[in-house]
C-alpha cells in the first residue's frame, strides 16, 4: 500500500503519510545497517574536506559496508584511508548481495533519475534508505529583490533539483518502482527520509 494518497476530487492535492523524528540521520542509518551487508551510495561526501565522513563512522562502528561514488579522487582517498575495504566507481562492480542500500543526500545531485535507478536496480539488494533535502522546509534561505529582479538562494552548487515529501515518494514509486514503507521528516523538517524495499 502506498503512503501517498491522491485526492479523488482535486487533481493537485496529495497527502503523504510521514512521521516526524528527532533522531539524527546518521543514527537512523546506523540502526538500519547494524548486522546488514550494506552498500553506501555517494560514500565520498564530496565536496567535504574530510572525505567519507559517514562511511568512516559506519566502518569504525563495525558495519559491513562497501562504498560507491562517481568521485574518483574521493574513492582513491577512501581506499588509502580504509585499505582492504571495497570501493567502486561503477555500480557494475557492486556484485555482492546487499541487505541494505543507503543513498543519503545523493539524488538531488543526479542528472538522470531513470539512468540512476536503472543502475541501482541491477544491484542485488533488499532494503533501501534515501534522504533528500526538503524543498518545503521553513529553514531554507532565499530572497527576491524587486528592484534588481534577482532571486537569491542558498543551495549546494551541484544540486540539480529540490524535493518535497510527495515528489520524492512519487519518484521512487514511479521511476525506481520500489516499495515505500516509512517516510520521516528529520532535522526540523529540513530532510526527508524514505525507507522501503526494492520489491
Amino acid at each position: 500500500m502506498s503512503l501517498v494518497k491522491r485526492s479523488e476530487t482535486d487533481y493537485w492535492t496529495h497527502t503523504v503519510l510521514c512521521e516526524r523524528s528527532q533522531i539524527h540521520n546518521y543514527q537512523l542509518i546506523y540502526n538500519l545497517a547494524l548486522g546488514r551487508k550494506t552498500l553506501h551510495v555517494g560514500c565520498t561526501d564530496y565536496p567535504l574536506e574530510k572525505p567519507g565522513t559517514l562511511h568512516g563512522i559506519l566502518l569504525n562502528n563495525g558495519i559491513d559496508v562497501d562504498g560507491y561514488d562517481i568521485d574518483e579522487p574521493g574513492i582513491s582517498k577512501l581506499r588509502e584511508l580504509h585499505p582492504g575495504k571495497k570501493f567502486f566507481t561503477s555500480l557494475d562492480d557492486a556484485r555482492s548481495e546487499y541487505d541494505l542500500v543507503v543513498i543519503p543526500e545523493v539524488i538531488e545531485h543526479v542528472t538522470s533519475h531513470t539512468d540512476f535507478f536503472r543502475s541501482l536496480n541491477n544491484v542485488n539488494f533488499n532494503k533501501y534508505f534515501i534522504s533528500v533535502p526538503n524543498s518545503l522546509s521553513r529553514n531554507l534561505s532565499f530572497s527576491f529583490d524587486e528592484v534588481s529582479s534577482k532571486f537569491t538562494e542558498q543551495v549546494h552548487p551541484d544540486h540539480k533539483c529540490w524535493y518535497s515529501p510527495y515528489t520524492i515518494a512519487n519518484l521512487v514509486e514511479s521511476v525506481a518502482k520500489w516499495k515505500i514503507e516509512q517516510i520521516y521528516l528529520l532535522h526540523n523538517d529540513s530532510q526527508i527520509v524514505l525507507i522501503g524495499t526494492k520489491s
